[in-house]
């Protein structure tokens, strides 16, 4: 899979506050959950190649039913599993996108400002970043997806 270029690990750091928020908003890049399921994602749905996803997560209420009321299987590439697997071990099999040792998945509102500000730092204005939210959502990131949206949204500096 390729990702964009403001995914890239080697630039990360340029981009993104801190891994956790790079890891939380590439999942959902790849595979279009929607924030409270990745909030509620844990150790034990952790599977071998992909995340059971059974439950979601608001600030409101917890730990919930998902939105449809239905579990499902969202496979994971490969190296993203190996890392979602080493936050879910530093954090004893909790929360994996966790700050206080798997305790309580980070605030809902930071992990989207976090990604509302990587889209700022690579010259992504507001309305063109609601598209991608819309898109990605529904259509999880392909290759084919992003030559479409890199050509509507001009993301490429190259």
């Amino acid at each position: 899979m390729r990702y964009p270029h403001f995914l890239i690990p080697r630039i990360k750091k340029q981009i993104w506050a801190n891994d956790i928020f790079y890891h939380a908003n590439l999942l959902s890049a790849c595979t279009g959950m929607r924030l409270g399921e990745e909030l509620a994602v844990r150790g034990e749905v952790l599977k071998e190649n992909h995340i059971l996803v059974n439950m979601q997560y608001t600030k409101n209420f917890g730990l919930t039913d998902t939105k449809s009321h239905r579990s499902r299987k969202v496979i994971i590439p490969e190296q993203l599993m190996i890392e979602l697997k080493k936050y879910s071990e530093l954090n004893n099999g909790g929360y994996v996108f966790s700050t206080n040792g798997g305790e309580l998945p980070v605030y809902p509102d930071t992990l989207r400002l976090s990604l509302f500000k990587a889209f700022k730092a690579i010259g992504i204005e507001d309305e063109q970043r609601r598209v991608f939210v819309r898109i990605t959502r529904y259509f999880p990131v392909s290759g084919s997806l992003l030559r479409i949206i890199r050509n509507l949204h001009s993301f490429s500096k190259e």
